[in-house]
């Protein structure tokens, strides 16, 4: 039972990060390996556009206006 519930957990934790993994190769329109920020916003609404903006520019650890894969699918804290 405990192996079960240890498998299952091990499974969520691997979906979930490959989960971001598959979300940045969706937005990746060019195959660049890289997010620009007109990728990142392509399908985000009018009214969260300042918002997610924002996240861009927090994520942008390197401040090169572009987003790495681990630069993506940096988890963010809860405040």
């Amino acid at each position: 039972m405990n192996k079960t519930i240890i498998l299952l957990a091990s499974l969520a934790v691997s979906f979930g990060a490959n989960a971001g993994q598959r979300d940045f190769a969706k937005l990746d329109k060019d195959l660049d390996g890289q997010l620009s920020k007109e990728e990142f916003l392509h399908r985000i609404k009018a009214e969260n556009i300042g918002k997610m903006t924002n996240v861009f520019v927090n994520r942008d650890k390197n401040k090169d206006g572009h987003l790495s894969v681990d630069e993506y699918t940096i988890k963010t804290k809860a405040k």
